[in-house]
C-alpha cells in the first residue's frame, strides 16, 4: 500500500515543503484494544524533526541525531499514519483526514502493538490510498514498477531457499526506495577446484551445507570470504550489501551532499539510510549492522 499526502492542514516547514509525497507502507499496528489502525510508513527523504532539549525523545538512535543553529534535531524517516475519525485507511480512500506522526523510536517496527510514547505527533492532513497495482496521478507517482528480479542461479533445495528470500527481500527493497535492481545481484556460481570466483561482482558458492559469499570489504577495499552454513546470514550478508551500496549512492547524489564534506555525509545521510531500509526489511538486521558500524 501507498499513502499520498497532498495537502497538511497544520504541521512543520520540512514536511509541507516535500508535499505531494508518496508514503510506503512499512506496518500496520493496532492500538490494545484492536480498533484504532496505526500505519508505519516509509518516507523518500528524510525530514529534521527539531525537538526542545527539555523534552528529548526516549529512544532515539545516535546516528540519527544531530544539531544546528536551531538546536538538536533528529532525522525522520518514518512517519505514522492514523484515521481522524478512527475508520479504516483502506485502498481507494480519498483525501481522507489523518493524524500524522513522526516514529522517534524505530523499535516500533518491532512491536506487535502500537506505543505512541514511540512517536510525536506533529500534523494533520488528507492523504488517498493506493495498492501495489493502482497508479497515482502523474505528479505523485509510485515508484517504477520493479517486476521480477531475476534469479540468482542457484539450484536444489538450499539453493532455491536463498533464492528465493533474496528475491523476495529485493522486491521489498525495490519498492520502498523506488529503484530496479538486476546486474549488481550476487550470483551462485560453481568453482571448480582452484577457481576464482568473478572479479567484478559479489557471488557465493554453496557446497553441501558450506555456504560461502565472496564480496568487498567496505572498510579495506578488499575482496574475501565469508563462510556461513546459515542460509538466513547469507541472505543477510547479501541484502547488507546492497543496501549499503544503495545508500551510499542515494546519500553522495541529495542536495545536501554538496554542503557536506565526506565524514558529514556518512554521519547524517548515508549511515542513518542504511540503517533505516534494514530496519524497514528486518529489525534485526538494523541491531546486527548498527553494532558492526559501531565496533569499526
Amino acid at each position: 500500500m501507498q499513502f499520498d499526502i497532498r495537502e497538511l492542514t497544520d504541521g512543520p516547514a520540512d514536511l509541507r515543503d516535500q508535499l505531494p509525497v508518496t508514503l510506503n507502507a512499512l506496518s500496520l499496528l493496532y492500538d490494545t484494544a484492536g480498533h484504532q489502525q496505526y500505519w508505519c510508513t516509509q518516507l523518500e527523504h528524510p525530514v529534521q524533526y527539531h525537538f526542545p532539549p527539555e523534552s528529548r525523545p526516549r529512544g532515539l538512535a545516535p546516528q540519527f541525531v544531530a544539531e544546528d543553529e536551531e538546536g538538536p534535531f533528529l532525522w525522520v524517516y518514518v512517519l505514522v499514519l492514523t484515521s481522524h475519525d478512527s475508520s479504516d485507511l483502506q485502498v481507494g480512500a480519498d483525501n481522507a483526514a489523518v493524524d500524522i506522526g513522526y516514529v522517534t523510536d524505530l523499535s516500533l517496527g518491532s512491536d506487535t502493538v502500537f506505543d505512541g510514547d514511540k512517536v510525536r505527533w506533529i500534523a494533520q492532513g488528507l492523504v488517498s490510498v493506493y495498492g501495489d497495482d493502482d497508479q497515482p496521478s502523474p505528479d505523485t507517482s509510485a515508484p517504477a514498477s520493479v517486476g521480477n528480479p531475476p534469479t540468482s542461479g542457484a539450484t536444489g533445495e538450499l539453493g532455491n531457499y536463498i533464492d528465493s528470500h533474496v528475491r523476495h527481500y529485493i522486491t521489498q527493497l525495490a519498492g520502498l526506495a523506488g529503484t530496479q535492481f538486476s546486474d549488481d545481484i550476487p550470483q551462485a556460481v560453481p568453482l571448480s577446484d582452484g577457481q576464482a570466483p568473478p572479479a567484478d561482482r559479489p557471488s557465493y558458492t554453496l557446497e553441501g551445507t558450506l555456504l560461502r559469499y565472496h564480496s568487498l570489504d567496505a572498510s579495506s577495499g578488499d575482496w574475501g570470504w565469508r563462510t556461513t552454513e546459515d542460509p538466513d546470514e547469507l541472505v543477510y550478508w547479501i541484502l547488507d550489501d546492497l543496501v549499503r551500496s544503495l545508500a551510499y549512492r542515494w546519500a553522495n547524489t541529495t542536495p545536501a551532499a554538496a554542503q557536506l564534506d565526506e565524514q558529514g555525509i556518512n554521519r547524517l545521510l548515508w549511515i542513518p539510510y542504511w540503517l533505516t531500509l534494514l530496519a524497514a526489511l528486518n529489525p534485526e538486521w538494523h541491531t546486527t549492522t548498527e553494532a558492526a558500524i559501531h565496533s569499526s
